[in-house]
């Protein structure tokens, strides 16, 4: 999918965490429509929560579904084209020829939210839908087109900064309420072994950076980014000596000092003889490789 911010991926956000978000910058108060006239969507938590479900569902990234329809709703003001009562969050059908009634209605917060999220889906991957669609133009988007927000300018809106704009609000809500990055374990090695570490995050989405400072010491990659459990990586020392392993995912780095020593090599017993006499030991070697000098 090369660089960019993916649109396809799980996410542990808490509705209170958008929340949190939605209330430090919007400049309304989440509006009273809502808690008149929808049976989920009565309080912001609430209307945060349905995203996330709906994201979850579909595995799309939530930090996009929803900065995504606070650009299109100007932070849910419908000051637009399209209205409030058309639970309609990102301009789905609003075209430029006919903006205002060809805009898609939405009988709920819920089923408004679906079909972005499909939407969004359409776009960003070919995975059969998880939910039944309700999204009225689905069918229209080439499928797997536009695997990163930053793909959408142009498609999803004439705009050719939409897909910025959108990255804009994502890394503004990932720096008010940063993603946790960690590493699973302190990583010791030696030359020439390959250790195997995990990088645990709470928004599985986007690319992971990672990398050491001296690359003469130790090399490092993402082995599976699919992971169940977290990002799998490898790790290869080279040369001994410290350095520094950082990763970065969304504007969160981290940092952890490894060190690399050289092979080790003893004896299995102590050894003692008679003259015509053989006797069998072992060398034990942490690396097996190379030739021994005995």
């Amino acid at each position: 999918t090369g660089s960019g911010t993916a649109i396809t991926g799980s996410n542990s956000r808490t509705a209170s965490q958008l929340a949190a978000y939605y209330d430090k910058y919007s400049p309304i108060e989440y509006p009273t429509y809502y808690k008149n006239n929808d049976a989920e969507a009565k309080t912001l938590e609430e209307f945060c929560q349905i995203y996330i479900d709906e994201a979850k569902a579909e595995n799309i990234n939530v930090d996009v579904a929803f900065c995504q329809a606070m650009l299109e709703t100007g932070w849910l003001q419908f000051k637009g084209s399209v209205n409030i009562d058309k639970f309609n969050f990102a301009g789905i059908g609003a075209v430029d020829s006919n903006p205002s009634a060809g805009a898609a209605r939405f009988s709920s917060v819920r089923e408004g939210i679906r079909a972005q999220i499909q939407h969004l889906k359409a776009y960003a991957n070919k995975e059969s839908l998880v939910n039944a669609c309700v999204d009225p133009r689905f069918n229209l988007v080439t499928r797997g087109s536009a695997p990163n927000v930053e793909n959408l300018s142009g498609k999803w809106a004439s705009d050719k900064e939409y897909g910025n704009k959108i990255v804009q609000l994502i890394n503004k809500l990932r720096t008010y309420m940063p993603m946790e990055l960690s590493f699973s374990k302190q990583i010791k090695g030696k030359i020439g072994a390959t250790y195997g570490f995990l990088i645990y995050s709470d928004v599985r989405s986007g690319n992971l950076k990672l990398y050491v400072e001296d690359t003469d010491i130790a090399t490092v990659r993402v082995a599976n980014a699919n992971d169940s459990r977290g990002y799998y990586c490898e790790i290869v020392g080279r040369k001994a000596g410290t350095t520094t392993l950082i990763a970065e995912l969304g504007g969160t780095k981290i940092e952890q000092e490894i060190s690399v020593t050289g092979p080790e090599l003893s004896f299995n017993k102590q050894v003692k003889g008679k003259i015509e006499a053989t006797y069998g030991f072992l060398i034990y070697s942490d690396v097996r490789s190379g030739n021994l000098k005995l």
